[in-house]
């Protein structure tokens, strides 16, 4: 089966598409694409959270049927797709409360690919008590099983670890989504290899505001969301320089992150965007005391797209896709809803 999964982070870098061949145990990426977002997409997608129910509403179909146009100029250059398996976009994500939004509505993308769809991950989990996050272990897990821990350096910064034959993972620490805001304030989409956080100074006592924070002391399962990291996280940073600002949170992340590493691991894979900081894997080879092996630029890149697309593979045979120890429901099961083209 030829699975094309697609991921939109919460840093709003882009979308990610990763065309996959999947084969009883075996898989193979055929095709990947990039796609940054045009700025009246960046503009709606950053802004989403803030747009009544019927702008939302709105908003969700036109997203879908956006990317489902995205899918359909991907086909015609890579080649025939047997399924479409779309993360969507979080806007909201609060599974204290039982509720996560990701937005690209399932059959408009179907609709408009004429292709069969899954996506909506995350819901079953919350709605059965669970995190809804993070959804990547099984794929790290089936797919890179050659380490013992998988880092990613998203929008948010997360990680897999081994627990015998099972695993665990959690959301560590907010990454990108706040180097990128903080990039923001000067004009440029991200801080390039890191060089403003490299030329800023270290500012101990918001480092310790950040480190205080209740959500880096709490024992998983645990997962972070855009509004928690909007409302608690980037106030800290007002009246500070964006150098300064940038450097302090490498820094600060960087420890929250090290201290959560279980000390049973010793390779760790590392992907994302963040893997692309040279200051920020400056700072995390100096900090990790395991060995932090940064990948071929494919699989640092479209890592979570390749997962997405084997997490759609596993819910269109019905197979289970979520870990129960990850998210802390009650037993593992196979998420995502299924949409046919009409």
């Amino acid at each position: 089966m030829r699975v094309l999964g697609l991921m939109s982070g919460t840093s709003l870098d882009g979308l990610d598409m990763a065309l996959v061949k999947f084969s009883e145990s075996k898989w193979r990426l055929l095709a990947t694409h990039h796609l940054s977002y045009p700025q009246e997409w960046l503009s709606s997608l950053s802004t989403a959270h803030q747009q009544s129910g019927l702008e939302l509403t709105a908003l969700d179909l036109s997203y879908g049927r956006w990317l489902g146009e995205q899918v359909r100029v991907f086909s015609e250059q890579y080649g025939h797709i047997d399924l479409v398996s779309s993360h969507g976009h979080t806007i909201f994500h609060q599974p204290e409360h039982h509720l996560t939004l990701q937005i690209g509505h399932g059959q408009a993308l179907a609709i408009a690919a004429q292709l069969p769809v899954v996506n909506d991950f995350r819901t079953a989990d919350v709605l059965m008590g669970g995190q809804g996050a993070p959804l990547v272990p099984r794929g790290d897990l089936d797919l890179f099983p050659e380490y013992d821990a998988w880092l990613n350096l998203g929008g948010m910064a997360n990680i897999t670890t081994r627990k015998g034959a099972r695993a665990l993972a959690w959301d560590l620490s907010p990454c990108n989504m706040v180097f990128n805001a903080l990039s923001r304030r000067e004009g440029l989409p991200y801080d390039k290899d890191g060089q403003m956080a490299r030329a800023g100074k270290y500012i101990a006592s918001l480092a310790q505001t950040i480190e205080r924070f209740d959500y880096f002391q709490r024992t998983p399962p645990k997962s972070l969301g855009r509004e928690w990291v909007e409302e608690q996280i980037m106030p800290v940073f007002d009246g500070v320089s964006t150098e300064d600002a940038l450097h302090t949170a490498v820094e600060a992340f960087s420890g929250v992150m090290v201290k959560q590493i279980p000390n049973h691991a010793h390779a760790i894979l590392v992907s994302g965007g963040g893997a692309h900081n040279r200051y920020l894997m400056e700072v995390l080879h100096e900090k990790c005391p395991a060995r932090l092996v940064v990948p071929d630029k494919l699989t640092v890149d479209f890592k979570e797209a390749i997962v997405f697309a084997y997490l759609g593979y596993l819910r269109f045979a019905n197979k289970n896709n979520v870990l129960s120890d990850v998210t802390g429901v009650t037993h593992d099961h196979s998420a995502g809803v299924l949409y046919a083209p009409r």
